[in-house]
């Protein structure tokens, strides 16, 4: 079993997506679900300095919003022995991927 938690730019961008999508909690529940169990759903996100084949990029559709999967949200998270850390979440319908530098940003800036 894996704890998962979120950094402060997870809690930031969450918040914001909240706003716009009131029922984001439950759209993120399966995910949740598979990360606490050990499954490693996406894809992994390669050359993050000393992280490499432990960061992953996965997909989220929103049901609530009637958005599937390559539209949706986009979860950043990083895999550290029995921690799984949630990096950022944002919305594929306003913006484009994150790059290298900025999640290897949020990994500096977040002690980890």
């Amino acid at each position: 079993m894996y704890f998962v938690q979120s950094v402060s730019r997870f809690d930031k961008d969450y918040k914001g997506l909240k706003k716009k999508f009131q029922k984001l909690n439950k759209d993120i529940d399966p995910l949740l679900c598979d990360l606490e169990k050990g499954e490693f759903p996406g894809e992994p996100i390669p050359k993050i300095h000393r992280f490499a084949n432990t960061v992953y990029k996965a997909r989220c559709a929103i049901k609530s919003a009637n958005i599937g999967e390559l539209g949706g949200l986009r979860v950043i998270y990083l895999v550290q022995e029995t921690t799984i850390y949630l990096l950022a979440i944002y919305f594929k319908g306003e913006r484009e991927n994150m790059t290298q530098k900025e999640i290897s940003e949020i990994i500096s800036s977040s002690g980890l």
